[in-house]
Formats: structure tokens, C-alpha cells, sequence
């Protein structure tokens, strides 16, 4: 039979396990985010998967120029380079940014990063944090284990 103690204990678990559960989201959703510019897109509400528009290229050589008008090779797009990747600097910039006991918030202080989330009149979006099916089920099954395992103490 259990006592009042055991209830106590279970008690202090479970608010421990509450507490922690929006930073698991939160780092979860940050490796699902890495997954996405691994993968080069990323999954929808029904589980299908969207990949990010293609660049733009206009003229087999493209990239900017400098001000004499000589290509600047500092600037050129090579051919297999990943979309969103230029210097890696948006994908290292993803963290969480505030965490409550009830929410979390991801995001990053790169200034491009909502332009290239969302689009605008002159690029598509390549929504790069986004919570798809598969990683709203991944949160419901580590939540539900972490809860069973609490119980089964």
C-alpha cells in the first residue's frame, strides 16, 4: 500500500519531469531543425515531405561582382552546395532563446533568418523550424515514456 510519503515523492518527480519537458521540446526541435537543412527541407502537418525551392540561377556563372565588373570568387555559388548554406552561420545561430515551465522559444539573432523562413516578394520560404508530423509524434512518445517510467517507480 502506498503512504503519504511515496505520494510525496512521486509528487516531486513529477513535477520535476513537468518542469523539464519544455527544454526537451526545445532541444528536440532543435535537432529537427538540423535534420531539416541536412535533408534540405522539410516535413508538413500530414507528414509529407517539402523540399526547399531551388536557387535562382539566371546565367551558368553566377554570384556577385566587384566594382570593376570581374566576378568576385569570394561570393560564387558553386553547383553542390546546400541550399540555405553559405557559410553555415544560420544553421550554428539555431538555440533556444527563453524557456518558462509551461513554454520555449527557438530562434536566432541572424537578421536573414525570417526572410528565409517565411519568403518574401523576392525569395521563397525554406521554412527551416517547423514541428511536421513525425516530430510532433517523436515529442508524444518520449513524453509518454518519460510519464510511464515515472509511474512504473
Amino acid at each position: 500500500m502506498a503512504t503519504r510519503n511515496d505520494f510525496k515523492v512521486f509528487q516531486k518527480e513529477a513535477t520535476k519531469m513537468l518542469r523539464g519537458l519544455p527544454k526537451m521540446i526545445g532541444k528536440m526541435a532543435l535537432v529537427e531543425a538540423s535534420d531539416n537543412f541536412r535533408k534540405q527541407g522539410h516535413e508538413n502537418d500530414s507528414g509529407a515531405f517539402v523540399p526547399w525551392a531551388p536557387r535562382k540561377t539566371n546565367k551558368p556563372e553566377h554570384g556577385r561582382t566587384r566594382n570593376d565588373g570581374q566576378r568576385d570568387r569570394r561570393y560564387r555559388v558553386p553547383k553542390g552546395r546546400a541550399i540555405l548554406v553559405q557559410s553555415g552561420r544560420l544553421r550554428r545561430s539555431l538555440r533556444i532563446v527563453s524557456s518558462t515551465a509551461s513554454s520555449i522559444t527557438i530562434g536566432t539573432d541572424v537578421p536573414y533568418a525570417e526572410p528565409l523562413q517565411e519568403g518574401n516578394q523576392h525569395l521563397p520560404a525554406r521554412p527551416f523550424l517547423t514541428a511536421g508530423k513525425s516530430f510532433r509524434e517523436k515529442v508524444l512518445r518520449k513524453t509518454a515514456a518519460d510519464i510511464t517510467k515515472l509511474l512504473n517507480r
